[in-house]
């Protein structure tokens, strides 16, 4: 049996504002929606953060099968 391969996505999602941060979500549910569609699975999401504590974007993991 042949082991099972995999290629892999990243996509960044910005997050904008000071006071009430947050995610363009209508973008961020059309990029999600368009890989699922292309057959991409959403593995993981890493908060990267900038001083303070503050969120500056978030980077989504994805794999499908080759």
């Amino acid at each position: 049996m042949a082991q099972q391969r995999w290629e892999y996505r990243t996509l960044a999602l910005d997050v904008e504002g000071w006071i009430n941060p947050g995610v363009d979500l209508g973008r961020a549910d059309a990029e999600l929606a368009a890989l699922g569609n292309e057959g991409w699975e959403l593995v993981s999401v890493l908060d990267l953060n900038r001083l303070h504590g503050r969120s500056s974007s978030l980077v989504a993991f994805f794999k499908r099968a080759r």
